[in-house]
């Protein structure tokens, strides 16, 4: 129950855009920059995701799997 709370709350705070998110410093911004250095943000942390994505993706399919013999029986 738990995680399916996790989710529902994710997905009313993205509808409601009360999502956690470090804005604060855009307020300090005059109205028509705002949106643009929140775009970038959004832009930039997409990226950061996407790069995250395939490392993990090359851990596991290319790295992880260079040990195919069972460590406990020995088996290849």
């Amino acid at each position: 129950m738990f995680v399916w709370f996790a989710y529902l709350g994710a997905v009313v705070a993205a509808k409601m855009s009360a999502h956690n998110r470090v804005s604060f410093h855009f307020k300090f911004f005059p109205p028509i920059v705002q949106p643009i250095c929140e775009t970038i943000a959004d832009f930039l942390w997409l990226l950061f995701n996407g790069y995250f994505v395939y490392l993990s993706y090359d851990f596991v399919f290319n790295k992880m799997n260079l040990f195919w013999k069972s460590q406990t029986t020995g088996f290849r």
